[in-house]
Order: C-alpha cells, then structure tokens, then sequence
C-alpha cells in the first residue's frame, strides 16, 4: 500500500498493509458468501481494525462523501477534470449501486 495515499487506513506501517478505500466495492448482499469461506487476516491487524472501528468508519464515510461530490460535480460539468484523489477507484465501476 502506498503511504502517500490520502484515502486509507494504515494497520501495519513495517508490512505495509492495512485498507485501501480506493479498492472498496458495494456488497449489497452476502448470499455469494461460503459460511466457512472467509478471509484470513493476521490477528494482530484484526485487533488494530476491531479497535479502531468507529474511526475507520468515519474515515470511510468521508472518502465515500468526497467520491460521491466529485462524481456529481463531474456530471453537471463534463469539462472538469477526474479527481486525482479517485482515478483508480473502484467505486467509479458501482455508480448505479451507490444512488449515482
């Protein structure tokens, strides 16, 4: 993960690891999911996520927010430029799930 990104959360500064908010997707529904196929995560990381719930939350929401402006803002004026902050988000791929 780069540490200059501006829209993350960082869990592990040595393994450079920890969410990506640019690579977010909206999962509307978890019937694709295997009851026993879940991800596994260092549990040290788990802890530092679990932890720091509330903050990761509202970290998100902002991105999310600031995401969701630039897109409206580009819909009323094609002429302005993508935000650089968003060029490789996922979310741009998810415009009709997200009320966009």
């Amino acid at each position: 993960m780069n540490r200059a990104k501006k829209y993350c959360y960082i869990t592990d500064k040595k393994k450079n690891s920890g969410l990506d908010f640019e690579k977010s997707i909206p999962i509307l529904t978890d019937s694709w999911l295997k009851e026993d196929d879940y991800p596994v995560i260092n549990e040290y990381e788990f802890n530092y996520i679990k932890f720091d719930e509330s903050k990761i939350k509202y970290q998100f929401t902002v991105f999310l927010n600031a995401f969701k402006k630039d897109i409206t803002r580009r819909k009323a004026n094609p002429k302005i430029p993508e935000n650089k902050d968003f060029q490789f988000c996922t979310l741009k791929y998810f415009l009709k799930e997200l009320g966009l």
